[in-house]
């Protein structure tokens, strides 16, 4: 468990060690509200920074496989959107044990 500080404006600093484990960048948002006698911050996905991490992937790939077999890049595609999933599920479990 962490104490934190609330500063000028209402402003806090959420410890790195939970920044770390929730994964959360400068930018990203939080909901924020209270439940019971606890202000709960929950992150909340933002489409565009997925978005934009995928357009990057994918002009990074097009440098890459330049005359490669587009079937072979749809079996890469297909292998780093189940590594994705695993992550992204491995996270979640992550965060339920905080």
């Amino acid at each position: 468990m962490s104490l934190v500080q609330i500063k000028v404006r209402g402003q806090l600093t959420l410890p790195s060690k939970i920044r770390k484990a929730l994964n959360l960048e400068i930018g990203d948002y939080l909901e924020a509200f209270v439940q019971d006698d606890a202000v709960i911050l929950k992150p909340q996905k933002i489409i565009d920074r997925e978005r934009n991490r995928l357009f990057e992937l994918i002009d990074k790939g097009r440098k890459y496989n330049r005359g490669v077999d587009p079937k072979e890049i749809e079996a890469d595609i297909a292998e780093a959107v189940q590594a994705a999933k695993q992550e992204e599920l491995k996270e979640l479990r992550a965060k339920q044990q905080l």
